[in-house]
């Protein structure tokens, strides 16, 4: 075919499901490509033979980090839990249209992460098997996969995706069957109750009670997104989920469950399960390290293919691979850019100031032909930067003069935000110190001194100011690129001196001074600290590392730091 696909070996009952989407397109969802019926049993990299009616499916193979993933390297904002699902749902409502099941949906088989320009959600097919954590009742209790268990399957994954756990867990495969044919998962209290009412609707016991399609679904997320105004400006994804990790197939198969409740005292029913975790999530407690230097993110485990071993016992997927082709460029999908760059543009084009016009960019080279490289994070190949347009521009950065750090004698955040500092107190500091307008009239800009993330920290920065910040100063912030951490330390270290340290961790033993640069650039923002910062940001940007792609990667990194030392002569004195 030319393209890079995933082939699997699959039972009947699942082939009957995914045939009907061979030729199917939808800009949130995988292709199914072709259905192979003969083929020779040694062609199938398995120690066992395929069964006598086995069928080959062949779906597009797409690169990405899996919603999985991203939920272990940290919490994904809820409005992009929300819209993700609406956009699953919607691809979802599209298979079902044309009588296809997908069958395997679960937080492992959507990709969040992808490298720019693409589009996400993606639905994938075949790379991972079904999940029964994720199973309807029914289908729990043997009817199989069906367009109903596609919308629960999809509810319990935003579920996962606002709570960090799945909905339903059980110590054994017996437990965790009885949870699920019970359906009564915990409510949800720190969400909106309108959107709770959603999502218990979609789980509930009666399948009478649910939304009785995926379409039902996703209009019923779209109309709480378009009342409440919560609308996505894109997930500023943590450092390691953009680094990416590589995880096992789930270990409780849909069949499995099936013979649990069956055999609910077999040994492989009572066997224990291990209890979902988000392991990769790093400490960021500054009570738990003694340096904040040595925190780091674990390195990835080597990646398992999802073939015959692997698989779950008693699930119906046979063995899946990856195919490469040999040379051929991967097809690309057309679809829309990110959220947050049309938010960006939207504002910019309605205060006539400027709008992005991105360029096209290439493919990268395909992977290695080995079904051990399901997931992995490639090494980039050479963009084209994208073009601006802008009436006004910062000027060069031989022409703008690097305000200095606070001194002795200049006043500073102190008398605003001391160590004893309430919210309030840090988000006036922050208001009074950002350029006018940046946050907005009333910035919630409190978790500045309590937290210690920087990634995270500034991650709820770009959020408040693409929500309220206004006028040049907006277009201002958006112009700083991969200098957004530094400009965030800058305004923290005016307003919380005797705050806790903070760390901006990296992949171990990756770039690992970047912490140490940005502590000198906040205290002092001359030149030399910030050619430090700007080489410990190329060395991540040089081994893939974006946070997020977008955002980094919208501007040169020369223009953007034009724009960072246009930024910090703006600051101004909270003091004053």
């Amino acid at each position: 075919m030319g393209a890079n696909v995933v082939a699997s070996v699959l039972a009947p009952s699942r082939v009957a499901g995914l045939e009907p989407a061979i030729g199917v397109v939808h800009p949130h969802a995988a292709a199914i490509l072709a259905l192979v019926e003969d083929f020779e049993p040694d062609q199938v990299p398995s120690d066992e033979p395929p069964a006598a009616d086995a069928k080959i499916v062949v779906a597009e193979y797409i690169e990405g980090r899996s919603l999985q993933q991203r939920l272990d390297a940290g919490p994904v904002a809820l409005e992009s839990a929300v819209e993700w699902a609406t956009s699953a749902a919607d691809a979802l409502s599209t298979l079902h249209a044309r009588g296809a099941v997908h069958g395997a949906v679960s937080p492992r088989s959507i990709l969040v992460v992808r490298r720019e320009p693409a589009v996400v959600p993606t639905l994938t097919h075949l790379l991972v098997p079904p999940s029964g954590a994720y199973c309807s009742p029914e289908r729990v209790t043997g009817e199989g996969p069906s367009k109903a268990d596609d919308v629960w399957a999809l509810a319990a994954t935003l579920y996962n995706a606002l709570a960090r756990r799945p909905p339903f867990q059980g110590a054994s495969r017996t437990e965790l069957a009885r949870a699920i044919v019970a359906a009564a998962p915990a409510a949800l209290d720190d969400i909106d109750l309108d959107l709770w009412a959603i999502v218990g609707r979609a789980l509930s016991r009666d399948p009478r009670n649910r939304f009785e399609d995926a379409g039902a679904f996703r209009d019923a997320l779209r109309e709480w997104t378009e009342t409440t105004g919560r609308h996505s400006v894109g997930d500023f994804a943590p450092v390691e989920a953009m680094i990416g990790v590589t995880e096992e197939p789930p270990n409780v198969g849909d069949l499995s469950l099936v013979a649990a409740l069956s055999s609910p005292e077999s040994a492989e029913a009572r066997a224990p399960l291990a209890a979902p975790s988000m392991s990769l999530r790093p400490s960021l407690d500054p009570d738990a390290h003694s340096d904040p230097s040595e925190l780091r993110i674990a390195a990835s485990p080597q990646p398992r293919p999802v073939a015959s071993g692997s698989a779950p016992v008693g699930d119906n997927i046979s063995t899946s691979a990856v195919v490469a082709s040999s040379g051929a460029p991967r097809p690309r999908r057309r679809g829309g850019g990110a959220v947050i760059a049309g938010a960006v543009a939207a504002v910019a084009a309605a205060a006539g100031l400027l709008v992005y016009a991105t360029k096209g960019r290439p493919n990268h080279a395909p992977l290695a032909a080995t079904p051990s490289t399901v997931e992995t994070a490639a090494t980039p190949s050479a963009r084209t930067e994208p073009s601006l347009a802008s009436p006004e521009r910062a000027p060069s950065s031989s022409a703008v003069a690097v305000a200095p750090g606070p001194s002795a004698a200049a006043p500073t955040a102190t008398a605003v935000a001391g160590a004893g500092a309430t919210p309030g107190d840090v988000s006036a500091c922050a208001a009074a110190t950002l350029p006018e307008s940046t946050a907005g009239p009333s910035p919630d800009l409190g978790f500045l001194c309590t937290e210690t993330d920087l990634w995270g920290i500034t991650r709820k920065v770009n959020q408040q100011v693409l929500h309220h910040g206004t006028g040049s100063a907006l277009v201002l912030w958006a112009h700083l690129g991969r200098f957004d951490l530094a400009a965030v330390a800058l305004v923290r270290r005016r307003c919380c001196p005797d705050g806790p340290a903070f760390t901006a961790a990296t992949p171990k033993g990756l770039c690992d001074t970047l912490t140490s640069s940005i502590e000198a650039l906040a205290s002092d923002p001359a030149a030399s600290s910030v050619d430090r910062y700007a080489a410990d940001v190329d060395c991540l940007v040089s081994h893939g590392v974006r946070y997020p792609a977008e955002w980094w990667d919208r501007l040169t990194a020369k223009e953007a730091r034009s724009y960072f030392e246009q930024f910090v002569g703006e600051l101004r004195s909270p003091a004053r």
